[in-house]
């Protein structure tokens, strides 16, 4: 896997020049090849966060015995970006890797497809774990929460729609659902396209005016 992390070495530089953490060797230690794909997803968003609020970032801080992914600085609002990868099946994965080690992998060319898949139960329940994780530091210590998914698995084909049509962000939180009320939104990594953040709209705790137009 080092080809992949020399691929984002630049960008790791960069976050740790500005975070002050050291990022790049201990990813060259990371032996589980799994794992090492999540770190990635976490680099894909500290650079995006690098590119929208300059410095005011800070990698794996340690909040209450808790190590959210990022914490933004805004102003006085605390903003956790905690990453999420979406990702095959284990034993698919496994197989990818092997096929990307050994320069085998190559991209389908039977087209795009937009809208049409779904995230799984399993989906679900991560990012629903990951509000409950952080659901104190919301309702206690007003920290916002942003949900970052890395949806860029070609063979998984799940693009910003089918995201936002997993969960009821437009509408009344009849239900008093904990995620629908608690998270701020979601900052996908589609497949295909461009990095978005999707709103929610019943949040007890948006972000303020200007994190929106940041993101």
């Amino acid at each position: 896997m080092n080809n992949l992390l020399e691929k984002y070495k630049q960008d790791i530089e960069k976050l740790e020049q500005i975070t002050g953490k050291v990022i790049f060797k201990k990813l060259i230690k990371e032996r589980d090849k799994i794992n090492l794909i999540s770190k990635i997803s976490e680099i894909k968003i500290g650079k995006y966060l690098v590119e929208k609020f300059i410095n005011n970032i800070e990698y794996e801080p340690i909040i209450d015995k808790k190590t959210p992914d990022w914490l933004v600085n805004l102003n006085e609002e605390k903003i956790i970006f905690e990453v999420l990868k979406i990702n095959l099946p284990n034993e698919k994965l496994n197989n990818k890797i092997e096929s990307y080690e050994n320069g085998e992998y190559s991209i389908s060319s039977s087209g795009t497809s937009i809208g049409l898949a779904s995230l799984t139960i399993n989906d679900k329940k991560k990012i629903e774990n990951k509000e409950s994780k952080y659901r104190k530091l919301i309702e206690e210590q007003g920290y916002k929460l942003i949900i970052a998914i890395d949806a860029s698995d070609w063979e998984k084909r799940i693009d910003v729609l089918d995201i936002k049509s997993s969960f009821n962000f437009d509408t009344p939180n009849s239900e008093d659902n904990q995620l629908i009320k608690n998270i701020a939104g979601l900052l996908v990594i589609p497949y295909i396209g461009n990095i978005e953040f999707i709103p929610n709209k019943n949040s007890q705790y948006q972000i303020s005016r200007e994190g929106l137009n940041i993101l």
